[in-house]
């Protein structure tokens, strides 16, 4: 009895010393956190951060600009909002735009953040400073121009505007991504690529010339790259969403709430 009470004891023991080296690994977190918001410019305010990966003011501010038509669209299609004068700041039955587009723009930084926190444990440029994203920017339109006046081909447009090479830098890295983890995380076994075809045998329906659904299957070698890229693709996606879940966030509250819309 006195060996086992002593077991039990013992056991205790190192789960009271789990919760105190997790409670400490918080604390710390929030610390380093709270040190880095209070040491930015208010240009580079931080206003979150992801896993201790911070997002300043900057990113999240063009985050809520990109979002903006999409939130009114919202508003006014649920609501009259014709004539309003502060719309942003208006309260509708208990929803107000400001706060509704900036828990969006949250959302969306959320996800953002979270692939490239991925990129980067895979060896991944990524860009998680948006200032060094900003200079990749700028060397890569001094190339583009460069090329131009020399009359060497460029492919795609002569300058970038900063959202746009933004979101086609982080769809290129996320495409490196699924490559990297194509024979691992996201990896398909033969047996899930010939149940989901027996699974959704409609859908592979062979069609004539116009596009008719006709007699007769395609066959399985035929479309095996595609089942495998939508099986992955709904793993990336599982994969992206339990990261997000888990994902740790501080928010800088004093910057956050200073955060407008016009």
């Amino acid at each position: 009895m006195a060996g086992i009470r002593k077991r039990n004891s013992n056991l205790q023991i190192g789960q009271n010393i789990k919760k105190i080296i997790y409670v400490l690994i918080a604390a710390v977190a929030v610390i380093a956190a709270l040190l880095l918001f209070s040491l930015n410019s208010s240009h580079d305010a931080v206003i979150m951060t992801v896993n201790n990966e911070h997002v300043t003011k900057e990113e999240f501010q063009k985050e809520m600009e990109e979002l903006k038509s999409i939130v009114f669209a919202y508003f006014a299609d649920k609501y009259d909002v014709s004539g309003m004068k502060h719309f942003w700041t208006d309260n509708f039955d208990g929803e107000v735009p400001l706060d509704f587009l900036k828990s969006k723009a949250m959302d969306k930084i959320k996800e953002t953040r979270v692939k490239q926190i991925l990129a980067k444990q895979n060896g991944i440029e990524s860009y998680l400073d948006y200032a060094s994203f900003k200079k990749k920017l700028e060397y890569e339109n001094k190339r583009r121009k460069e090329a131009k006046r020399k009359n060497e081909p460029i492919y795609g447009p002569v300058q970038y505007q900063e959202r746009e090479y933004y979101w086609y830098v982080m769809g290129n890295m996320v495409e490196e991504l699924k490559k990297k983890l194509a024979n691992s995380t996201l990896a398909v076994s033969e047996a899930d690529l010939k149940k989901y075809y027996e699974e959704n045998i409609e859908q592979y329906k062979k069609q004539d010339s116009a596009g008719i659904k006709s007699s007769g299957y395609k066959k399985f070698d035929e479309v095996q790259g595609q089942i495998r890229n939508r099986i992955a693709g709904r793993k990336f996606d599982n994969l992206i969403a339990d990261m997000i879940k888990n994902a740790y966030v501080v928010i800088n509250i004093k910057e956050y709430d200073k955060l407008q819309m016009n």
